[in-house]
């Protein structure tokens, strides 16, 4: 009996070694850290998932996203396992995956999987740029992750959108007549529709000296919208005069006074203003223009003699900077213009010395 007993025991234990010695990763599941190789199942794959030619006007901003995949495997023996490798982790310059660049604009946030571009500002040459956008990704590390789970290294992938960039032209017009699809309000007394240089009654209806100015935008073709659209108008410069014959000092305080920087002139509320690109307004074709207009100067009245006495002498240099915006945001060029005059009095009446009118076309 003994014997026997001892045969069977050391039956048993030469079975249990042999199974361990046959199978010996069978108590433990497998994990990227027992991988004995690394391959690429599938290349890294980036989508961008916003839409491609978006209109997007000039110094605005789009919300970008997009989706990347990097199918890896590793070998444990004979054995190949599948493992998603990380490509979309991380949100700042220490961390990410994804990242995205444009050929023209910027990101204020360029790192991860969603990301807000902004259109560059307003150049010279066609309304309507085509801006590519990419967003790259690759699984190099530069976060958190452990040599043991880092999966295969692979060349980057990207993807790409276009962009439609458009903008507004803001000119100016100071000779001839005002266009005929400027629906703002006909104003006589500033020489409308007479553009240019106007003087008291001429042309007739006329109370002043201005520079009269019809100030145009000229919006894209393929921009639809009708509303949205605001003038803005900022003024620098001096204004000042004399009170006597023999006075040789301008009278001060000056009755403007500044000539170095600029200040508010009109917005929106403006009433000169034609900001609806439609002709006629609310009804009308779009005709893509929309209109402001102004006429810096002074008012004589009719018989050309306000102020005299004790005005004896005027001057005004006066320039102006006018755009458009949307939603706060300027979507135009600048157009600087300006309007230069000196009156003097000849037997009782205001008389022009010179004058000079100058906008950007």
């Amino acid at each position: 009996m003994l014997t026997k007993r001892i045969t069977i025991v050391t039956y048993a234990a030469i079975v249990a070694a042999s199974l361990v010695v046959l199978y010996p990763k069978l108590s433990l599941a497998v994990s990227p850290s027992d991988a004995d190789e690394w391959a690429a199942k599938d290349p890294i794959t980036v989508t961008i998932t916003s839409a491609t030619n978006t209109y997007l006007p000039i110094n605005k901003t789009k919300s970008l996203s997009a989706t990347a995949t990097d199918p890896d495997c590793y070998r444990v023996d004979s054995t190949w396992y599948n493992y998603s490798d990380q490509v979309t982790s991380g949100n700042n310059s220490t961390d990410y995956h994804i990242w995205w660049t444009a050929s023209e604009g910027t990101f204020p946030d360029m790192y991860g999987t969603s990301a807000t571009y902004e259109a560059p500002d307003y150049a010279a040459g066609s309304s309507i740029r085509n801006v590519t956008v990419t967003a790259h990704a690759d699984d190099f590390d530069r976060g958190d992750e452990t040599p043991t789970d880092a999966g295969y290294d692979e060349s980057a992938d990207t993807d790409s959108i276009t962009v439609k960039v458009w903008q507004i032209h803001v000119g100016g017009h100071i000779s001839g007549t005002m266009d005929t699809d400027n629906d703002t309000t006909q104003a006589a007394c500033y020489g409308d529709p007479h553009l240019g240089w106007i003087e008291p009654n001429n042309p007739a209806g006329a109370t002043g000296y201005y520079g009269n100015t019809e100030l145009y935008g000229s919006i894209p073709s393929a921009i639809s919208a009708t509303s949205g659209f605001n003038w803005y108008n900022y003024k620098q410069g001096i204004k000042r005069h004399k009170e006597t014959a023999t006075e040789p000092n301008w009278k001060t305080p000056y009755d403007y006074n500044h000539p170095s920087s600029y200040e508010f002139d009109f917005g929106p509320a403006y009433f000169y203003l034609d900001a609806d690109p439609r002709h006629p307004n609310t009804t009308g074709t779009n005709v893509h223009k929309i209109f402001a207009m102004d006429g810096p100067g002074v008012t004589v009245g009719l018989t050309n003699d306000a102020g005299i006495p004790p005005y004896t002498y005027y001057d005004f240099e006066m320039f102006y900077k006018a755009w458009v915006e949307i939603g706060g945001v300027r979507v135009s060029n600048e157009n600087i213009w300006c309007v230069l005059f000196d009156l003097d009095v000849v037997s009782g009446k205001w008389s022009d010395v010179s004058h000079g009118l100058l906008t950007g076309s």
